[in-house]
């Protein structure tokens, strides 16, 4: 598999190199623009299809945008990466009981690896990570836009919280 990602890695450079990149960022931009523009079922079926090209785990090995700075070795060690440690997750829960609450045994073991396979995916995001160059940067937002989304979330923020105040002492004096 991964001979096979490096191979078609390595024609794609050949051929298209920094064109595709800048390709890449532009298809980039659009997606991000997409976001915050007017929702339709067409621009979700292409936030999809370029979801899935970018980010599933084995359709992007072979499917990836040309440019994109994860190339296919990179998404075939990532791969690894997460089915080394399903197998290890596996491995440790095999023949363990585990009970939360009311729960049934084989729901809280899957509780449980779910619990404990997250932070790997976070780790790999933060390693692979890579900033929109400026020279591509587009901005989406004005700034009087920004501050009216930051402060909405205060307001809801402050709403949640209020109301989780004024539930009472727990039946207390």
């Amino acid at each position: 598999l991964g001979v096979l990602a490096h191979s078609i890695d390595r024609r794609v450079e050949a051929t298209s190199g920094l064109i595709a990149s800048r390709r890449f960022w532009r298809k980039y931009n659009r997606m991000r623009r997409m976001r915050v523009d007017k929702r339709s079922i067409s621009n979700m079926l292409i936030m999809y299809v370029w979801g899935l090209r970018r980010r599933h785990p084995w359709c992007s090995i072979f499917s990836r945008h040309h440019g994109d700075f994860i190339n296919s070795a990179k998404r075939v060690l990532i791969l690894q990466v997460l089915l080394f440690e399903m197998m290890t997750i596996c491995a440790l829960l095999l023949g363990t009981e585990q009970k939360i609450g009311p729960l049934p045994s084989a729901l809280g073991s899957a509780m449980v690896a779910v619990a404990m396979s997250l932070p790997i995916p976070s780790v790999l995001n933060r390693i692979f990570a890579r900033p929109l160059p400026e020279l591509y940067f587009v901005p989406l937002l004005e700034e009087g836009a920004a501050a009216t989304v930051f402060s909405s979330v205060l307001v809801v923020l402050a709403f949640l919280t209020g109301e989780v105040s004024e539930m009472g002492d727990g039946g207390g004096t």
